[in-house]
C-alpha cells in the first residue's frame, strides 16, 4: 500500500474486502521478511511500510467499519 488515499478507499468498503486486504499484506510481509533473511531484500524500508499500513487497515477496521454495523 503506498498512501493514506488508497486506505481511504476501503471508506465504503464492508469488513470482508478490508480482512481481505489485511491477509493479503500479512502474505506479503511474511514474503518480504523471507527475503531479508536471505539477503535478497534490496529496500528493506519495505517492512516497516507494510507493518505500518497493515495497522493502518486494522485501525481503520475496528473504528470506521463497525460503526457502520451499530448504526
Amino acid at each position: 500500500m503506498k498512501s493514506k488515499q488508497e486506505i481511504m478507499k476501503f471508506k465504503t468498503a464492508s469488513k470482508e474486502e478490508v480482512s481481505s486486504k489485511i491477509l493479503d499484506m500479512k502474505k506479503e510481509l511474511m514474503n518480504l521478511r523471507f527475503q531479508h533473511t536471505t539477503g535478497s531484500l534490496k529496500d528493506s524500508s519495505l517492512l516497516r511500510k507494510t507493518k505500518k499500513s497493515i495497522a493502518t487497515l486494522k485501525s481503520f477496521l475496528t473504528n470506521n467499519v463497525e460503526k457502520k454495523t451499530t448504526k
